[in-house]
C-alpha cells in the first residue's frame, strides 16, 4: 500500500514520468507550468477495492429492501457503457435509486482509490465500469461485447455475465 498522496506513475506513462523527473529538478520556466497533480486516496489493489465498494453498495440496496440489483452494459466501435441500472425489490417492484450515498470509486489507471459522493444509480455505474476495465479491459472495442453484472443483497455476491460479439466469415472456393 503506497502511503497517502504519493506519486503513482505507470510504465505505459513514460512522457508523465519524464515529465515529473523534469518538472522537479529543472528551473525552466517552461518546466515549470508543468503539473503533475499528487492522487487524493491510496493505490490499491482491485479486490482491496472490492472489498471496500461492495459492503457499501450492498449495504445500500439492502437499506432499499432491494433484493438485487442489474447492471446492462452494452458497447461497440470503441464506444460503450452501462446502459440501464434497476434494483427490484420484493414486491418485484424497482427501487428508487435517486438517492445520494458515499461510496469508493477507483481510477483505473493508478488504482487509486477515494471515496465519492452520488446516487446509487450512478455509484453502481461507476462500480459496474470499474469491474469491466478489470475483467475485460476494451470490452467495447470493435465488435463490442455485451451483459449484465448483477449484484445479490442476500448472498453478498457479483455475478457478470459476459458476451464479446465475434464476426464471423464463411468463405468458399471454387475451381474449374
Amino acid at each position: 500500500m503506497m502511503p497517502h498522496g504519493a506519486y503513482v506513475l505507470h510504465a505505459a506513462r513514460p512522457a508523465l514520468a519524464i515529465a515529473a523527473e523534469r518538472h522537479s529538478s529543472h528551473k525552466d520556466p517552461q518546466m515549470a507550468a508543468i503539473s503533475i497533480p499528487k492522487p487524493a486516496g491510496i493505490a490499491e489493489s482491485f479486490e482491496d477495492y472490492c472489498a471496500r465498494a461492495k459492503p457499501v453498495l450492498i449495504g445500500a440496496l439492502a437499506g432499499l429492501g432491494a433484493a438485487h440489483a442489474l447492471i446492462r452494459y452494452d458497447g461497440y466501435g470503441d464506444q460503450g457503457a452501462a446502459e440501464e441500472v434497476t434494483a427490484l425489490l420484493p414486491t418485484a417492484s424497482v427501487a428508487d435509486l435517486s438517492g445520494e450515498i458515499d461510496y469508493p470509486t477507483r481510477d483505473d489507471w493508478t488504482g487509486v482509490t477515494r471515496m465519492a459522493r452520488a446516487s446509487l444509480e450512478s455509484a453502481l455505474t461507476d462500480f459496474a465500469e470499474i469491474v469491466l476495465a478489470h475483467h475485460y479491459c476494451g470490452w467495447e472495442n470493435g465488435d463490442g461485447a455485451v451483459g449484465t453484472i448483477e449484484i445479490h443483497v442476500a448472498d453478498d455476491s457479483v455475478v457478470v455475465e459476459h458476451a464479446i460479439r465475434v464476426m464471423t466469415t464463411e468463405g468458399d472456393r471454387v475451381a474449374f
